[in-house]
């Protein structure tokens, strides 16, 4: 299905999660410590910035609403789910850990699939024009 094009900021959005995450799930056990904090660094400053802006048009735009609609619990309880278990890596001193940063990279690449896939699809299926013209001018 052709992405509706009120969405396809948050899709651009996605585009550099998708990147950090998988430059960070690229290393391997030879990364030096400064490697590994490097790519936290930017897997950090990338879920700060989604969390401040993205994450709330999501939630506010999309989750809400779905929310209303009967058969999408799952779907919503998910996505808010993640929100919060990124926020929490962010939120966490850099680790010098591969694999904890594995494991938040993972993720967040998880996370942007799974949205792209199935709660973009869903809402372009149920959602009027008005509503995603709404979520269009929350973004900016």
């Amino acid at each position: 299905m052709k992405r509706a094009e009120q969405l396809v900021p948050l899709s651009h959005d996605h585009h550099q999660g998708l990147v950090v995450s998988q430059q960070a799930l690229r290393l391997d056990d030879s990364a030096s410590d400064a490697d590994i904090k490097q790519h936290w660094l930017k897997l950090k400053r990338c879920i700060e910035e989604q969390a401040q802006h993205h994450f709330v048009i999501e939630e506010q735009y999309l989750l809400e609403p779905l929310a209303q609609l009967e058969g999408n619990d799952l779907m919503v309880q998910r996505i808010y789910h993640e929100h919060k278990q990124l926020c929490s890596f962010a939120s966490q001193e850099i680790k010098q850990s591969l694999s904890t940063l594995k494991e938040a990279a993972a993720l967040l690449k998880a996370h942007i699939k799974y949205e792209e896939r199935e709660l973009f699809a869903k809402a372009q299926e149920v959602f009027t024009t008005e509503q995603l013209d709404r979520l269009l001018k929350a973004h900016g």
